[in-house]
């Protein structure tokens, strides 16, 4: 499992990163960083994620060759944003009004895996609410070929 923090210390941040084995609580691997501005905290967390990779068991030439540094993408921190504010609306407002914010989360970074996960979830969910006869509709599906037009349309029909 692992345990992330961050914390502010000053106009610095203070970002945490542990893997604890699931079974006997162990700690695998802990990193600790500070980011001298809130722009540098996702470069600290790649090296973080990949020296914890490398502390757990996985070869060095693994973690070089698969290694994704969030900090050379600024897709990331707008597809983040996105997503928050999805996760606001659903919580306040509700499945429907949500989906296209994660719509758009999925347009700005297109392997953001949660907000696929999540928004196929919201699918089902309003699906399921069709059949039960509740009033907000939707579909459950899974995007293929252009992925922004099929899930505009998606949008667009609720």
């Amino acid at each position: 499992m692992l345990d992330g923090s961050v914390a502010s210390l000053g106009s610095q941040y203070v970002l945490g990163l542990r893997a604890v084995h699931c079974r006997t609580g162990e700690v695998l691997a802990e990193e600790q960083m500070q980011a001298a501005r809130k722009e540098d905290a996702l470069h600290a967390l790649s090296r973080m994620a990949s020296k914890s990779r490398v502390r757990v068991g996985e070869s060095l030439m693994t973690v070089e060759k698969h290694d994704a540094s969030l900090a050379d993408d600024d897709a990331v921190p707008r597809a983040l944003k996105a997503y928050s504010a999805g996760l606001k609306v659903l919580y306040s407002n509700g499945s429907v009004p949500a989906m296209p914010f994660f719509i758009r989360a999925i347009e700005i970074d297109a392997k953001f895996a949660m907000a696929y996960a999540l928004l196929g979830c919201l699918g089902v969910r309003v699906a399921i609410g069709r059949k039960a006869g509740v009033s907000h509709h939707g579909h459950c599906f899974f995007p293929s070929g252009s992925v922004s037009a099929h899930l505009r349309r998606l949008s667009a029909r609720h």
